[in-house]
């Protein structure tokens, strides 16, 4: 779409705004990608984070393992070890945890990537990290069963199983037995 914005208004009569804007737009102006140093960061970017262009792509200046080509990459904040505040780097984030350090929860389930990594040892990369099809976040938030664990309690059923039948899944049962069945 090429917009030619000089001033002039609408004379179309089947316009019913005849004021020389488009509605429903926004414009940008968005220039080129300019390295004028030569160090792989825009220009731009290097502006907006530190004022200068002082710095270059293998630098890290808030120490948290993310050169800032990879924060650049990455659309992470160069000055913040842990740009989403979720309790992890964003080094840890993108080279040992493999999350998204601009979400503080990865996987969608209601728990932080970092308390999962350092509190509930879950997967913060999976919604279910055990299989037993409920969630890491319902299993911590809800059930107060171990998202590590199918059978929190080792009764031999499934938290899932015994939450959605009435049971308790932290608490083991004996199993129900039946005697003297009579079929009619």
């Amino acid at each position: 779409v090429v917009a030619v914005m000089d001033g002039r208004p609408v004379r179309d009569p089947a316009m019913g705004d005849h004021n020389a804007i488009i509605n429903g737009a926004t414009l940008e102006l968005v220039s080129p990608a300019v390295d004028s140093d030569g160090d792989t960061l825009w220009d731009a970017w290097e502006m907006e984070n530190f004022g200068n262009l002082g710095r270059n792509a293998t630098g890290d200046p808030d120490g948290d393992g993310l050169r800032n080509s990879l924060e650049f990459t990455s659309g992470t904040d160069p000055s913040i070890s842990d740009s989403d505040g979720d309790g992890l780097s964003d080094g840890e984030e993108v080279n040992t945890t493999r999350t998204n350090p601009g979400n503080t929860d990865t996987d969608g389930d209601r728990l932080s990537d970092g308390d999962e990594i350092n509190i509930y040892k879950s997967d913060p990369t999976k919604t279910d990290t055990d299989g037993d099809t409920l969630s890491d976040g319902n299993e911590v938030l809800t059930h107060k069963t171990d998202p590590f664990k199918a059978d929190t309690d080792g009764d031999g059923v499934d938290d899932s199983k015994e939450a959605n039948f009435g049971g308790d899944p932290i608490k083991a049962e004996a199993a129900t037995k039946f005697s003297n069945i009579v079929i009619q």
